[in-house]
């Protein structure tokens, strides 16, 4: 004996899955030639993020030495260690608060003494 098999539609009408796309913002880091070596050498590094906060987290995932001299134990940023948003201080901003875009430039910038 044969069986034969028919498909029947489906009671339920269901909509295509679709995944939407996730954000992913890209600004680029600037360091100064004294944190490279900590960066393995980049005087650049594109980060991810949604704010300076979170882009300057990603830095010090990927390169735990440079950590401790972006932030304080705290977490805080230095008092000596200016970070700028397009050539903007972000203490004049948000701080880490401050939301990032993809073609953002974070430029870091420790402060300079000498005689």
């Amino acid at each position: 004996m044969t069986h034969r098999f028919t498909r029947h539609p489906s009671p339920v009408t269901r909509p295509p899955l679709t995944r939407h796309p996730v954000s992913v913002t890209m600004p680029t880091i600037n360091l100064p030639s004294v944190l490279t070596p900590f960066a393995d050498g980049h005087h650049t590094v594109a980060a991810t993020g949604q704010t300076v906060g979170e882009a300057l987290d990603d830095l010090a995932r990927r390169y735990p030495s440079l950590a401790p001299r972006l932030r304080d134990e705290r977490g805080a940023p230095y008092p000596f260690v200016t970070i700028y948003l397009n050539d903007e201080d972000i203490r004049l901003l948000r701080g880490f608060e401050t939301r990032v875009e993809p073609d953002d430039d974070v430029s870091v910038v420790p402060a300079v003494a000498g005689g």
